[in-house]
């Protein structure tokens, strides 16, 4: 409607500092990629990033437009949807990594699921998530410098790699079980 967007960001002080004209920042402030996943099918968009500490799903389909579900306690800051089409994952600020079944999340009436799982662990800042069903894994880096792999089917901790810069991206292979994070330098490193 040509109206300039506007959120609240709870982090700041005062009610005047809080407000944020998103149409005047949004080509100076990055957001990253690995705050939006779609499904291979493209009928399912998934995205996190809000000040309300939520994520939020919108699929046609059924009839599901930007509809917000809670259960972070901090912002949510990166989302992975599993190449099946029936597992989500999400990662926060609050350090947490959630399991969801994307089902649940498309039936329900309410904004009410909770998760099928939350991993934890990172002492910092989840910035990154990704899952491999075939592979029976997921993976979150983060800002305390660790990639951590967990069981996707027994839900176990397997793993936690510590790198020497802070990690911003990771990715499961969808040929093998290869874990790919990468850090502030250029070139990524492989495990």
């Amino acid at each position: 409607s040509g109206l300039p967007l506007v959120e609240l960001d709870r982090t700041l002080c005062t009610p005047h500092q809080r407000t944020i004209d998103l149409s005047l920042s949004l080509d100076r402030t990055p957001c990253p990629a690995s705050c939006f996943a779609l499904s291979s099918d493209g009928k399912v968009l998934v995205w996190g990033g809000g000040f309300d500490n939520s994520f939020k799903c919108n699929a046609t389909e059924y009839n599901l437009r930007d509809r917000s579900f809670f259960s972070h306690s901090d912002v949510v800051t990166c989302v992975a949807l599993a190449s099946n089409g029936k597992t989500l994952v999400t990662g926060s600020l609050d350090t947490s990594v959630r399991l969801w079944s994307l089902a649940s999340l498309l039936g329900k009436k309410s904004s009410c699921v909770a998760p099928k799982f939350v991993f934890r662990g990172h002492k910092m800042p989840v910035t990154s998530v990704d899952i491999n069903v075939d592979a029976d894994i997921v993976v979150s880096g983060s800002y305390d410098r660790t990639c951590r792999l967990y069981c996707l089917r027994s839900r176990r901790f397997v793993r936690s790699l510590a790198l020497r810069e802070l990690v911003h991206l990771v990715r499961c292979s969808r040929e093998s079980a290869l874990v790919i994070y990468c850090s502030p330098d250029p070139k990524p490193r492989f495990s």
